[in-house]
């Protein structure tokens, strides 16, 4: 949908720029990015593209990208973050190898946007108040 309102993230796969120099292999928007067309707004935001020109597999080696790492790396840049400078971390700007699980930048990049993650204290809390009032609205 326009304005920004939209949720969707779409993912495809595009030539960007071949598999040599500076090889970009993916890309992606930020949150609420717009793209006018014919006058009409549209929202891209969190959209994807990946690289046709590139050769990828599940787990990288030799002289393929791994698309996993790749992904993850890219809907963090959907949810708004950007590069991080921290080597190891997912967000990191340059591809350096199959990545399977997020950095401490990482976790602390998109809690700084959305907010600590609950802890499952929280949800037996949540869950229990809600069987009382369904227990004690009858």
């Amino acid at each position: 949908g326009g304005g920004g309102v939209g949720g969707d993230i779409r993912v495809g796969a595009i030539y960007i720029d071949g598999s040599s120099g500076e090889n970009v292999l993916a890309h992606a928007y930020q949150p609420l990015t717009e793209l006018l067309s014919g006058g009409v707004p549209g929202s891209i935001g969190g959209d994807v593209h990946f690289d046709n020109s590139n050769s990828w597999s599940d787990g990288g080696g030799g002289s393929t990208i791994d698309f996993f790492t790749v992904a993850l790396h890219e809907l963090g840049h959907s949810l708004g973050l950007g590069h991080s400078t921290v080597v190891g971390s997912v967000m990191e700007a340059i591809y350096a190898g199959s990545r399977r699980t997020l950095h401490a930048d990482d976790i602390a990049g998109i809690q700084a946007i959305y907010g600590p993650v609950p802890g499952p204290a929280t949800f037996v809390i949540f869950a229990i108040g809600i069987i009382g009032i369904f227990r004690f609205s009858r």
